[in-house]
């Protein structure tokens, strides 16, 4: 069945997973507090990168007011909404709020850096989602087995299917680890990459040739 983007983020927003079938998570839609960290739009149909991250953080409460008592499709315009506002003023917040903005600041820098293209226009040609769409009370700790299989079934297979990206760009060891065995490459025809979580910087001597590697690796598919 054919699904929209709208259709499978509602059905994201509204999973119906427990706690025993995702242990390590939470949400709470009544408290702005739902399955989320999805971020596309409309006017990229076919994304050269789809970026696949580990879970969301916890919301900011800001955000999190956009969500509470809302129905699903206002959720998902309202997270979208949010998270456009987030990056076009991500390099203007103060110091302590760019203390939460680190991992936007860095992934839209690499992805420009990948892409070719300004840090304005990078989501003209990436997709960003989570492995796992819940928080966890951690954000630093290693999740369930349990909860990345049954999320990976039931929500990023349909979302790779979805927007049959030319590259999966994997943030940090645990995603790329799980992506690698599960053979997403030979299940979606779609080579995987990773890259350094971009919540943390790569040491500054290193950095520019880890990215220019990485790049000229990626060339071929872009």
């Amino acid at each position: 069945m054919n699904m929209s983007r709208i259709e499978i983020f509602c059905r994201v927003i509204a999973c119906s997973n427990s706690l025993k079938e995702c242990p390590g998570t939470y949400k709470d839609l009544s408290n702005g507090n739902p399955p989320r960290g999805f971020y596309f739009l409309p006017e990229c149909v076919n994304p050269k990168i789809l970026v696949i991250g580990k879970n969301p953080g916890h919301a900011f409460q800001e955000e999190a007011n956009l969500y509470k008592n809302q129905p699903l499709e206002t959720i998902v315009s309202n997270h979208i909404e949010f998270i456009s506002s987030l990056y076009e003023r991500v390099d203007r917040f103060d110091s302590k709020e760019k203390r939460s903005t680190v991992f936007h600041h860095n992934l839209r820098r690499y992805l420009a850096y990948f892409l070719d293209a300004e840090k304005s226009e990078v989501f003209k040609h990436a997709v960003y989602t989570n492995l796992v769409k819940c928080s966890s009370p951690n954000e630093q700790g290693t999740l369930h087995k349990q909860t990345i299989k049954n999320c990976f079934t039931k929500h990023l297979q349909r979302e790779i299917n979805l927007f049959q990206p030319r590259v999966l760009l994997a943030l940090g060891n645990e995603v790329f680890n799980y992506l690698n065995r599960v053979d997403v490459q030979i299940i979606h025809r779609c080579p995987l990459f990773k890259i350094k979580h971009p919540s943390y910087f790569y040491k500054k001597e290193h950095e520019a040739q880890i990215l220019s590697d990485l790049k000229v690796r990626m060339r071929q598919y872009l």
